[in-house]
């Protein structure tokens, strides 16, 4: 059992795994990279990901997914923004418990969560503080047992109602995961979480849209009665961002707003793969990234996930990653801002690195599943400086990519 401290945040690390050449976009492991431009990329997964139950309801009302929808700074409050169960004064005998499960079935490397307590009355943090963590790995059913034994994984430290936030650092590959309330009174009652992963990308460098391959589009132009310069606004700048500033206008798209000019689009010159989309809220407008929409290649119809409150609302410094994992040809966002005004100040993207499973192949094969190599596939065919990773020639990868083929 591992006791978590009342604050602090431990940023993801890499794991203990034979690997060497950092085959994918699996969440599953995290590597060695191949490339030195590589990084470490976070990000949130959406609720769009995951299965949510919870023992009993305090209230029919109020869903298991409630805590998705907390913006960091609002109210956390009882209804407001919040998940809860019953309790002894409801005659219910054990303690409350909420589970998070990945709907594909499939493992995923969890590296961090955030999770907020609920305010607002006198019992404070103890609905929250101390709680117990099972994690679901590979092979396993639901998590069970109480907060009362030694065998949790994880256990909430104490930290009241202010500030009510608890910094977790998993770093393990995992199904799901679940929560179980230590409160005396047996209620379990939390008002925002936010869920995260992390992989390893390969950042596309900005410079014009034909030199590197990326452009961005929107509908309109804000316009007012301040010249800002012909750049403020400019659908493009957000690809721009290097760092520092996220006020308006250094490095911000605006548009109009209004029902038809309440989007941004990133493009790429051709389908790339793309890992994670790193974005960066502008500081005095944050409202206008919450929980915006995200779409793939132009259909406005399919809503791919949507962004959390918890993440844009925060300032940004350090970005939001937003997890893609697909072959797009185009990104749009699309805000829920009630004056229809999108607003970005940075965006970058990262691509796929190239990782094999050195053990697996010492035991006569890949070790990859299928789907793990269709991102190997288009980093291959797409990325020159992925074929070099490979130390492999242009000529000699046409060879290698026929043996791989007969595995995809």
């Amino acid at each position: 059992m591992k006791v978590l401290p009342s604050s602090s945040f431990t940023p993801a690390r890499r794991g203990r795994g034979a690997i060497l050449l950092a085959v994918s976009a699996s969440l599953t492991t995290t590597n060695v990279h191949a490339q030195d431009n590589a990084e470490t990329v976070e990000f949130a997964y959406p609720r769009e990901m995951w299965d949510l139950k919870q023992n009993n309801y305090y209230n029919t009302n109020i869903p298991a997914d409630r805590p998705f929808e907390y913006s960091e700074g609002g109210s956390r409050d009882w209804v407001s923004k919040c998940m809860h169960t019953k309790g002894k004064n409801q005659g219910v005998s054990s303690k409350g418990t909420w589970w998070a499960s990945f709907k594909d079935g499939v493992p995923k490397l969890l590296s961090t969560m955030t999770i907020y307590s609920r305010t607002g009355w006198s019992g404070g943090g103890p609905r929250l503080d101390k709680a117990c963590i099972r994690l679901q790995r590979e092979g396993e059913g639901e998590p069970s047992g109480d907060a009362s034994d030694d065998t949790c994984d994880l256990t909430l430290g104490t930290v009241g109602v202010s500030p009510g936030i608890h910094q977790v650092t998993v770093n393990e590959v995992v199904l799901g995961f679940k929560i179980i309330s230590a409160d005396p009174d047996n209620y379990l009652g939390f008002c925002g979480i936010t869920i995260r992963g992390s992989v390893p990308g390969i950042p596309m460098a900005y410079t014009s849209p034909t030199a590197s391959g990326i452009d961005a589009s929107q509908p309109s132009y804000w316009s007012g009665s301040i010249n800002y310069g012909a750049d403020a606004g400019k659908e493009t700048q957000p690809l721009e961002y290097t760092g520092g500033s996220v006020s308006w206008p250094s490095k911000c798209s605006l548009t109009a707003g209004g029902s038809s000019k309440d989007t941004w689009t990133a493009k790429f010159a051709k389908p790339t793969f793309i890992q994670v989309m790193k974005l960066w809220n502008r500081n005095t407008a944050r409202n206008r990234l919450d929980f915006a929409s995200v779409y793939l290649d132009g259909d406005m119809s399919t809503v791919f996930q949507e962004l959390d409150g918890v993440w844009s609302a925060g300032g940004m410094a350090g970005g939001t990653g937003v997890f893609i994992g697909k072959k797009v040809s185009s990104i749009t966002l699309k805000t829920k801002s009630s004056d229809g005004v999108i607003s970005i100040c940075g965006a970058q993207f990262f691509t796929s690195v190239p990782t094999i499973d050195v053990e697996s192949m010492r035991k006569g094969s890949f070790g990859m599943v299928t789907s793990s190599l269709q991102p190997l596939m288009d980093v291959l065919t797409e990325s020159e400086a992925a074929k070099m990773a490979f130390g492999i020639t242009v000529a000699k990868t046409t060879s290698f990519m026929e043996k791989l083929n007969m595995y995809v």
